[in-house]
């Protein structure tokens, strides 16, 4: 291993009575970390002169330092790693300060692994709360989809409106009741969308189980589970389950408590309650009345401890009546019914909205009664090329199609009753309904001809009648049947 020399004119040579070589404080600073054999190999290049002796000037030692920083360096680093090939302990005895021992080294992991989780959860869950609060800052309420579908309701939007700006001392939940077609979903929408604080829920066929309904509250509210491991969070993007799985009620505990958690900064916040429209609640009443009745009392518990105002939306029928009958309806403040148009309002619509003339629009009306939804499918038949007669024709089928359902007709097994039931609305306006359980037979049959759209219910009055005006028409027909 070769040594460039050492330049002579970093040198100065006058008589001296010093007889060895005396290497410099600046150079055995330079070279005392290095392992001997460098050392030695160093020295043995420097002149051995009896007259060698260092130069006083900070020049001399700063060139120095230059030359073994270039020279010596890289010849330090291959012997070193020469050395280190031969014996692994080398590297281990020169970083003394690195050699921990294995628990020492698992400590230190622990406590990195540690303060990176807690700072990944605070992260997360920290974005999990902005998320939860601008849910409600903004609402969730969808807009209505047309300007055309609206339909002006001059007594009924203020009514929705009050509802859905509850007082903050506001302790009580509310119904808002209409059957199919009567617009009552375009109107909350209508009046929800423009205020914030507005959580919307509509129970479709896909969220009428417990799973199915908390998932969809949870994405409304923006909710998600609390993270404490990236390690899970990752996990669970490739769909591999890490921990027990909540149930579907267990989760929908979690997403009320927590949006009542929340609920209660927005009423602090802005002085009046948030609210949570539930809407088409009546497909629970049918097909999963359990998970009705435990979202009743989690209503009525929320209005108790006065931190949200729940409201209901459904259709007449089976939910109201359920709902009605249980003891968590101490807490259910208003009900509002939403009735069909009157003769005015639907004539004004089919004309104004619709195009349609008057005369015809009378026909319409006199036919599908004030109700929006067949208002509206009746006009469009009519405009195209649709004629009057075979409009009348298309609903009425309908309607025999329901009394079909509800086994009123065609030798059906409550065609008697059904018959009977019919003929006293005619001549009355209407039936009590316990002289309407009291003809079909029993609850369980009474409850059996409320839900097929043959019969209504007005909710708290306790009067029964029929569902619609094509309904009506068809019983008068049904009853002349029999008769004849």
């Amino acid at each position: 291993m070769m040594i460039p020399a050492i330049p002579s004119r970093i040198w100065s040579f006058r008589p001296t009575p010093v007889h060895a070589p005396v290497l410099s404080p600046h150079l055995m600073m330079c070279t005392s970390g290095w392992h001997r054999p460098t050392r030695s190999l160093i020295q043995s290049q420097l002149p051995t002169s009896p007259h060698v002796h260092r130069s006083g000037s900070g020049q001399l030692y700063r060139r120095t330092a230059e030359w073994l920083s270039s020279s010596v360096s890289c010849i330090t680093a291959r012997t070193v790693f020469s050395e280190a090939l031969e014996s692994p302990s080398l590297i281990a005895n020169k970083t003394k300060i690195l050699n921990l021992s294995k628990t020492g080294w698992s400590l230190v992991g622990i406590v990195i692994c540690t303060i990176a989780n807690v700072l990944y959860a605070y992260r997360i869950n920290r974005t999990r709360e902005i998320g939860l609060t601008s849910a409600l800052d903004r609402g969730s309420v969808p807009d209505i989809l047309s300007v055309e579908q609206l339909v002006d309701r001059k007594g009924i939007t203020p009514a929705i409106r009050a509802i859905l700006q509850p007082s903050c001392d506001y302790s009580f939940y509310d119904m808002i009741v209409g059957n199919h077609g009567t617009g009552k979903t375009t109107l909350v929408r209508q009046v929800g969308h423009q205020l914030p604080g507005v959580i919307y829920v509509d129970v479709t066929p896909a969220s009428q189980s417990d799973k199915g309904f908390a998932e969809t509250l949870a994405n409304r509210c923006n909710w998600f589970p609390p993270s404490r491991s990236p390690f899970h969070t990752l996990l669970s993007w490739l769909n591999i389950a890490v921990m027990e799985v909540p149930d579907g009620r267990e989760q929908l505990v979690k997403v009320w408590t927590e949006f009542g958690n929340q609920a209660a900064k927005f009423k602090k916040e802005n002085a009046r309650s948030a609210v949570l429209i539930l809407d088409n609640i009546n497909r629970l009443a049918e097909n999963n009345p359990a998970l009705l009745n435990m979202l009743q009392d989690l209503a009525k518990d929320a209005a108790d401890q006065q931190l949200f105002t729940t409201v209901f939306v459904t259709s007449e029928g089976r939910a109201p009546i359920q709902m009605l009958s249980r003891s968590a309806a101490s807490r259910l403040g208003m009900v509002l019914v939403i009735n069909d148009l009157n003769e005015e309002e639907a004539i004004g619509y089919l004309c104004n909205q619709k195009g349609t003339s008057t005369t015809v629009a009378w026909e319409i009306f006199r036919l599908v009664g004030g109700r929006v939804g067949f208002l509206k499918k009746a006009a469009g038949r009519y405009n195209a090329a649709v004629g009057l007669d075979d409009l009348k024709a298309e609903f009425l089928m309908e309607a025999r199609s329901a009394f079909r359902k509800a086994g009123i007709e065609d030798g059906g097994e409550f065609e008697d009753v059904g018959i009977q039931l019919a003929k006293h609305i005619l001549e009355n306006g209407s039936i009590t309904r316990k002289k309407f359980y009291c003809i079909a037979g029993g609850r369980v049959q009474g409850d059996h001809l409320l839900n097929a759209d043959v019969f209504s219910t007005l909710p708290r009055s306790g009067l029964i009648l029929f569902a619609s005006t094509p309904v009506e028409i068809m019983a008068k027909e049904l009853v002349l049947e029999r008769k004849n």
